[in-house]
């Protein structure tokens, strides 16, 4: 067997054991995008008649592909490559905002202009609009996960040490089998999706409460449930530091006995 099927191999077993290990974050990640797609489908009927709406519908349309792929890689073991597409929501927030403003910038884009996010940023700034609140993670992102950092590259390079005490490094190629990593890279994905749903349904196309007090409901519930995820996923990162302080007092008992 090469050893590229054997990573196709692992990766097979990963999404089969994380299928059942995150089964409970997934139906949360179902709902959430349910959500999305029936605000969607109203604000659909209301814009039918309004051809502007649709640079509106093709921004959202690739935030959902954005976060739907994202979590998809961070459920195959790859949380790195996962968690580097939520910025690409962010940028279509910065897009969304200004182009409900600036007519002119929009009809540029649509004739093909690509601009860059410091140019959308810096077009904002000049017409006074504030960015969504979903721009301060932007830069964590992109020092995290977008661009080759120490952090990016952490997940799939581990520290291990025998019984013995003898140090040796392991590197991963393709997906990652650590649950605690992984729950934590569903619930930033999570978190994106609800903000996403937020800045969207919320802050630019708002979702009137009295006839659509339903979908409110739901976005609530979710929330709650979003707030038992950050609980449970705080506890195991806990409980890993108190293992990992463990393992290291250990390894220095050790070390001094033998001195």
């Amino acid at each position: 067997m090469s050893v590229y099927e054997g990573i196709l191999n692992f990766e097979e077993e990963l999404r089969v054991k994380y299928k059942k290990e995150f089964a409970e974050e997934i139906a949360l990640a179902r709902e959430l995008f349910d959500i999305f797609f029936e605000a969607n489908d109203i604000n659909l009927e209301q814009w039918h008649l309004k051809p502007e709406r649709r640079v509106a519908l093709e921004l959202i349309n690739r935030t959902f592909n954005s976060l739907h792929a994202g979590l998809k890689l961070i459920l195959e073991g790859m949380p790195v490559q996962g968690q580097a597409l939520l910025r690409d929501t962010i940028e279509c927030a910065n897009h969304i905002k200004l182009f409900e403003e600036d007519s002119v910038y929009r009809d540029r884009w649509c004739k093909g202009e690509v601009f860059f996010p410091r140019d959308v940023q810096n077009r904002m700034k000049k017409l006074g609009i504030p960015p969504p609140s979903l721009n301060k993670e932007y830069k964590p992102l992109s020092q995290a996960y977008e661009h080759p950092s120490k952090v990016g590259v952490a997940p799939h390079t581990a520290d291990y040490y025998s019984p013995e005490g003898k140090h040796s490094v392991i590197f991963s190629h393709g997906g990652v089998d650590d649950v605690r990593l992984i729950r934590s890279a569903i619930l930033r994905a999570i978190e994106f999706i609800y903000k996403a749903i937020c800045f969207i349904w919320g802050e630019m196309y708002p979702i009137d409460k009295d006839t659509y007090s339903q979908w409110h409901k739901r976005v609530a519930k979710a929330l709650e449930r979003i707030y038992l995820l950050q609980d449970k996923v705080n506890q195991e990162q806990l409980n890993y530091h108190i293992e990992q302080l463990a393992t290291v007092r250990k390894i220095l008992d050790d070390y001094f006995k033998l001195l």
